[in-house]
């Protein structure tokens, strides 16, 4: 998929762009995982089915071409901030 070329992290999800009003967090712009495959690079770092994906090593997300440049600057490693629920995270 175009998500496991971008970083083999993302291998095993699906994304879309979500801009809503979310009532825990406010105005959010970011990728919402609309799938996660169990068992992939991406359930086993934690990502699950409606968490939303704001940044990426710190750089604000909005769209696949944002995720793809930010994941381009750091192959090796990268900070997810992630919405789940009430919670923000960083994975």
């Amino acid at each position: 998929t175009i998500l496991s070329r971008i970083n083999p992290h993302f291998a095993g999800m699906e994304i879309a762009p979500i801009h809503d009003i979310i009532a825990t967090h406010g105005e959010v712009t970011g990728l919402k995982l609309i799938q996660v495959n169990y068992g992939s690079a991406a359930w086993r770092a934690g990502l699950r089915v409606g968490d939303i994906i704001t940044t990426v090593n710190h750089q604000d997300i909005a769209s696949i071409k944002d995720l793809q440049n930010a994941a381009k600057q750091q192959k090796d490693f990268l900070l997810l901030r992630v919405l789940r629920g009430p919670n923000a995270s960083f994975m």
